[in-house]
């Protein structure tokens, strides 16, 4: 049998993609069976037309998903499921309701535990979310077979078998996931399916047992179902209808599932109060989606206790024979809630367990809809824990569960499909132009949610209105909505506008989707909770916004925390008044979005998965603009047709300001405005602009992309700091370190000059807001009424980064732009000031506004990784482990901190190079292909290589510090790291590491990833190796000898100095004889390319200007880094790990030496 590196992909695996679904419908139906008839209905007997089918193959992935007419499966005879049941599946059920709507109850829940399942089988994973929306599909084909009669459903069983043809026991090549629907009543058609809460007996096996510790257990696996068949044949013959499986009293005598389901037993505890206890989920115990949800829900009723604990069947004997035990019942998808009313010892004594048919019959035949658990008490006069939650569980599956009316505001609505958009774009009040179609589409698949639009009359008369949103949803997001939307014509200042126009319309349970509430139709309706999405149409002062686009990330924010606000809203309440009460807590404040509530972030995160739920590339920091001009502020009719014949009235879009060519700024004078109202500005703001950074390189790299052509020709840079400046001071300040490169010289001096008139100075502290209060006013002045987007670069001490930013978000934001944040590192000293600084950040700004930067990134040789991999097909397939031998990633300085001490002695190499630029450019070498060169896409994969990466342990590093030394010359003596200024003379701060990481996934796993850096070293030296494999029985191998060199290809990748890529091949000497040598292909960029290489800060900062973030660290990236990172460090500190002295101008410690040989590793620059 082959080793498992053997049988490692030679190409990246493709995910599923919805987007791929091919839909072969069959040409004949079956007739269906009497869906209103349980005992025809009995469950898994039917099967619908169609099924869905993805075949997985390890050198390609996963095949485009297919629907198709149900038919068998052709599975060679090896095929590795049938001999060792590498098999595991799911059950999930979907349900119809009396609207027409196919509700999938917590399909999340089923994927996640589908997931788990197919890693302990070592089968591939799979994009979870992909899967769900391919079900759906499938579900939307086969909807004639879903009936809405309570109690019916259609079962869904996704599979995932091994289809390899082998007879070993390995990971299988080869795998197969399909879906089945099967229309269903209940599993135990003698209950639900006649409208009767029927019990059943269980046989208490302890002979038997489903699972053990250390199993599979609580995986839903083929193999745990299988031996279950013959004790359930046993507990047939006695008369019941499941075994209850019991482990031996030798074995603790602890209760496990209940043949296919979980158990639950309901126990007298006090006078008042009751206890619901189930087993513990200990490994043996599966975790089902049933099970989980009584107990979420039974925590509402009143003096209920609920356990999950280990649990002997001893205690429940013990309770039965007290008059303790209440009630008991199995929970499982396919039979819902059982009850049970008898456990039948192995020595034939029968226990009886209460059943009370009537109490649990009345509660089920309750009116849907009516049931509110926080009122139930268990001491409540016929009251029946089963039945109840039979019914609030039905509830929930047919939408009667507190319905919630949504309803959106749609004065001022019109339609266009002008322009390039190939999509109609609806826009006013609720801006269909920015994530208000994902916003919809996520609100249709919240179950209980109706939704409705509603509008004072005026933009009604365009009939296609809803034709349009449905297109518009169809054509974009490839959505189909799933009930009928309704449009109420209200009318302003009557005291109930909406009462009365829509069947079941509960005010109390409306939540209302409006703007600013100016004018609002609904304005007098106090009964409605409303959620207002603030379009900010209006400046300060009242005035109308003219010009620009005001289509921002704003309105999303706004509307993914009023979806996730609902979402919150829904989870925590089943009646009117805690609904509005919820809603109310949560302090929603419209611009604000939440006023410091502690549930933002849980709140926006809920809002941001929602959306993502419907087009998982969803990212806020999109802007989709409408060309038309029939947008505006007030409620009068225009037509779409006609430009506005009142410029002032009219709010015009713009597209947002390219990097280059565009006209702004005019020349300014006191007191006017220096933007015409149809243009969009950018104002770059340096907070911290008398500091070395800024003054070296933040000025001089915007100056760069200035007189290269890729700023605007006028723009506003402004300086910020502590020191009284004026304008020319920072003029003066910066002028001597600008300067033009040596292709760009013609004109320099005019250029420079004309860069300076637009450089601003405005100063102010870090400890108050009151500067950026007055910087804002200044900043308005300079860009009138038109669209201005803002670039804050806080090149300001570390430890006041957050406050300075929160005074950023709170006074200096764009009202009618972009504003996007520059952070210089470092981003914490560990997980938890790291999580604080994010937290800080986020309560003023969202993801796609901060920008994370590290200049050792911007170098052209990392950007020209992704191409290196992705655009070459010599390289990529050889990218895994079955080619790759190791790869080794060098930073080395030859000189030390050179002035600065104290702050590296804070970092020390770890944080200052490690956490933030090595893990970086490790993630850019290792990820998978992302599906776009979006900055999303990208970080998606980098986070993804820093979740699989294994923490280093100690004995794993080298740590180093330099030590005096003498110079070259011998004339004189070279300062150590401690006799460096602002550094402790006991300080134990590593100035270089060496270590080995490795990634434990399909493509890396097993290849060591070997780190080097420090400071004081023999070279100055950036570059990436990585070292090939040997050819498998190489016929030169008695040429080699000795020389690993000739037996090893490599690829270097030169960052600094002097970029350039080297590939390492073997090759023969000219001549007579056979003799080898190793030669190299060199591209060296300065002869290659007669152009100066930008500085590693203009790429970065154009990067912002563009919106490109792929270079810059996201906050869950930077998270994992530290979460791999932070253990190590703890350790060192804890323990006072001395470095290794090395001398200054050597090639660092002798450790690192011993740590690659430890790893079958000669590190390549020795």
């Amino acid at each position: 049998m082959g080793s498992l590196e053997e049988h490692q992909p030679a190409f990246p695996p493709s995910d599923i993609v919805f987007q791929h679904l091919i839909v072969h419908k069959a040409a004949q139906l079956k007739e269906k069976p009497n869906k209103a008839d349980g005992t025809v209905l009995k469950f898994g007997a039917h099967t619908t037309d169609h099924m869905l089918q993805i075949v997985w193959k390890e050198e390609l992935g996963w095949m485009p998903p297919k629907i198709v007419p149900l038919e068998p499966l052709s599975l060679h005879p090896c095929a590795q499921v049938l001999h060792y049941a590498t098999e595991c599946f799911e059950g999930m059920k979907a349900y119809k309701d009396k609207e027409g709507r196919i509700r999938l109850f917590r399909p999340d829940m089923h994927m996640n535990r589908l997931a788990r399942s197919v890693a302990r089988l070592a089968l591939p994973s799979f994009d979870k979310e992909a899967l769900l929306r391919c079900i759906e599909e499938l579900l939307r084909v086969e909807r004639d077979w879903i009936s809405d009669v309570e109690g019916f459903s259609v079962y869904i069983r996704p599979t995932v078998i091994a289809t390899q043809p082998s007879l070993g026991v390995q990971q299988s090549r080869e795998a197969l996931l399909f879906v089945v629907l099967s229309p269903a009543g209940s599993s135990f058609f003698s209950a639900l399916s006649t409208s009767r809460l029927a019990p059943i007996k269980l046989r208490v096996d302890t002979q038997n047992t489903r699972a053990f510790p250390g199993g599979a257990g609580d995986r839903k696996l083929g193999s745990n179902y299988a031996p279950t068949i013959v004790p359930l044949l046993e507990a047939a013959k006695l008369g019941c209808s499941q075994p209850l499986f019991v482990m031996d009293d030798k074995y603790g005598g602890f209760v496990g599932e209940a043949g296919t389901m979980n158990i639950f037993f309901l126990l007298r505890s006090g006078q008042d109060t009751l206890e619901l206890v189930t087993p513990a989920l200990d490994g043996t115990i599966l975790p089902g989606v049933t099970r989980d949800s009584v107990l979420k829900l039974a925590t509402k009723i009143q003096g209920l206790e609920v356990s999950e604990r280990s649990l002997r069947f001893s205690e429940i004997e013990a309770a039965a024979g007290q008059g303790r035990l209440v009630e008991a019942f199995g929970t499982g998808t396919a039979c819902l809630i059982q009850p049970v009313s008898g456990l039948l010892k192995e020595s034939g004594v029968m226990i009886e367990v209460p059943f009370d048919s009537k109490a649990a019959n009345d509660a089920v035949a309750a009116a849907p809809g009516s049931l509110e658990l926080e009122k139930e008490h268990v001491n409540r006069p016929g009251f029946n824990l089963c039945g109840l939650l039979v019914r609030a569980l039905m509830d929930i599956h047919y939408g009667m569960a507190g319905l919630i009316d949504v309803l959106v505001d749609l004065n001022n609505t019109l339609v266009s499909t002008g322009g390039d958009i190939k999509f109609p774009c609806l826009v006013g009040s609720f801006c269909f132009a920015h994530g208000a179609l994902e916003f919809l589409a996520a609100l249709d698949r919240i179950p209980g949610v109706r939704i409705g639009f509603y509008s004072c009359g005026k933009a009604l008369r365009n009939a296609n209105l809803l034709q349009a949103l449905s297109a518009g949803l169809e054509d974009r997001l490839g959505y189909k909505i799933s009930q009928e939307i309704e449009v109420f014509s209200v009318r302003p200042g009557k005291k109930k506008p909406l009462h009365g126009l829509r069947e079941g319309l509960d005010l109390e349970r409306a939540i209302l989707i409006d703007d600013t509430g100016r004018n609002s139709a609904m304005g007098e309706e106090r009964n409605l909770v409303k959620i207002y999405h603030k379009r900010r149409l209006y400046d300060e002062e009242g005035k109308l916004c003219k010009g620009g686009n005001v289509f921002k990330a704003r309105i999303a924010n706004n509307l993914v925390r009023a979806l996730g606000l609902l979402l919150k809203s829904i989870e925590s309440s089943s009646s009117s008044k805690t609904l509005v009460q919820a809603l109310e807590s949560l302090q929603w404040n419209g611009d604000e979005y939440l006023h410091e509530s502690s549930n933002s972030e849980e709140i926006y995160r809920l809002g941001l998965e929602a959306m993502r739920g419907v087009r998982p590339e969803f990212s806020i920091k999109e802007v989709i603009l409408a060309t038309d001009h029939g947008i505006r502020c007030s409620s009068t009719d225009i037509d779409v047709s006609a430009p506005p014949k009142d410029q002032d009235q009219t709010l015009t879009e713009q597209p947002v300001a390219s990097s280059s060519g565009a006209e702004l700024f005019k020349d300014q004078k006191e007191g006017e405005s220096s933007v015409s109202a149809a243009t969009t500005s950018l104002s770059i703001i340096v907070l911290g602009a008398t500091g070395d950074l800024a003054k070296n390189k933040i000025f001089p790299a915007l100056f760069a992309l200035y007189y290269t052509g890729y700023l605007p020709e006028k723009i506003a840079i402004f300086g910020y700091s502590r020191s009284e400046l004026q304008d020319e001071d920072l003029r003066r300040l910066i002028m001597g370190n600008l300067t033009c490169r040596l292709d760009h010289r013609e004109g320099c001096e005019e250029k420079m000059e004309s860069f300076l008139k637009n450089v601003y100075y405005e100063h102010g502290g870090y400890d108050t807001c009151d500067g950026m209060v007055i910087l804002d006013k200044r900043l308005k002045k300079l860009e009138g009424s038109c669209c201005a987007n803002r670039i804050f670069y806080l090149s300001v001490p570390h430890e006041v980064v957050v406050e300075v930013a929160q005074c950023v978000g709170t006074n200096a934001q764009s009202r009618s732009g972009h504003t996007r944040i520059i952070i210089e590192k470092p981003f914490g000293n560990d997980v938890h000031t790291s999580k604080k600084m994010t937290e800080g950040l986020l309560s003023k700004f969202t993801e796609d506004q901060i920008y994370r930067i590290d200049h050792l990134l911007g170098r052209d040789l990392i950007e020209n990784l992704t191409v290196l991999r992705f655009s070459n097909l010599i390289f990529e397939p050889l990218w895994n482990r079955t080619y790759i031998r190791n790869i080794q990633i060098l930073f080395a300085e030859d000189w030390g901190v050179e002035g600065r001490g104290r702050y590296f002695d804070e970092q020390g190499i770890i944080r200052d190079i490690v956490q933030s630029h090595l893990f970086q450019t490790i993630g850019l070498l290792a990820m998978e292909p992302p599906v776009s060169l979006e900055g999303e896409d990208i970080r998606n994969e980098k986070v993804k290589v820093l979740r699989s990466m294994r923490k280093p342990a100690l004995d794993d590093v080298v740590l180093g510090q330099y030590k005096e030394s003498v110079s070259k010359g011998g004339s004189s003596r070279v300062p150590g790291y401690l006799s460096e200024q602002d550094v402790p003379a006991d300080s134990l701060t590593p100035t270089f590491i060496a270590s080995v990481l490795y990634i434990d996934n399909g493509r890396w796993d097993g290849v060591p990833f070997l780190i080097k850096a420090g400071h004081g070293l023999i070279k100055h030296k950036q570059e990436i190796r990585i070292q090939f494999r040997g050819v498998p029985g190489n016929l030169y191998r008695d040429k080699f000898g000795f020389n690993i060199d000739l037996a090893t290809n490599e690829l270097v990748l030169r960052v600094h100095p002097d970029e350039a890529i080297n590939l390492k091949i073997n090759n023969k000497v000219p001549g007579l004889g056979l003799q080898l040598d190793s030669s190299e292909l060199n591209l060296l960029y300065r002869d290659k390319y007669n152009t100066e290489i930008p500085d590693s800060y203009e790429r970065l900062i154009l990067d912002v200007i563009d919106g490109d973030s792929h270079l810059f660290i996201r906050s869950d990236e930077l998270a994992q880094t530290w979460e791999i990172i932070s253990p190590l460090l703890e350790e060192i500190e804890t323990h006072k790990v001395a470095p290794e002295l090395y001398t200054f101008g050597g090639r660092g410690p002798v450790g690192a030496y011993y740590l690659g040989a430890k790893h079958g590793v000669k590190w390549a620059d020795d």
